[in-house]
């Protein structure tokens, strides 16, 4: 992050830091140092989008792999994912209503949906998106011949 002066008094004073920044989701307390600019004359501190963005996808991650069904974990990772819930609720195949129950805990998430959603995670940042693209193209489904000819491959 690149500044010209501290945003809240206009000093030039700032250095490099690290912060420790801490969120509270699905029962768990996640902490990490973060990278952080200071200004020296106010003390204010600022983080760049980016290293925030890292820390919540961080998170994210830590919920998915040790398979968190909260309701509270899961809008998280969705909204690490950028995703709105009607989106995330289109590409499953799922009606708006059952994203809301989910996230209200009304509705509990099987690890199979938990296993899409890190996948559908981990796509966001190969920016190759195979699951995605099929999970759209399963909702527009192809009709096949009565006789399939296929070619194998040698």
């Amino acid at each position: 992050m690149k500044l010209d002066g501290c945003s809240g008094c206009g000093a030039k004073a700032l250095r490099r830091t690290e912060k420790m920044l801490t969120r509270e989701v699905g029962g768990h307390s996640f902490r990490a140092k973060v990278a952080a600019t200071r200004c020296g004359r106010c003390g204010e501190v600022l983080f760049a989008s980016a290293d925030l963005r890292r820390f919540d996808d961080a998170v994210a991650v830590s919920l998915l792999d040790a398979g968190i069904t909260r309701s509270d974990g899961l809008k998280f990772v969705r909204k690490a994912m950028g995703m709105r819930a009607d989106e995330l609720a289109r590409l499953l195949g799922v009606r708006p209503e059952t994203v809301s129950r989910w996230e209200n805990g009304k509705r509990e998430v099987d690890l199979a949906m938990l296993a899409v959603l890190r996948q559908l995670f981990d796509e966001r940042h190969a920016r190759k998106r195979p699951v995605a693209d099929l999970l759209r193209r399963l909702q527009r489904p192809s009709h096949l011949r009565k006789t399939v000819r296929l070619r194998l491959a040698s």
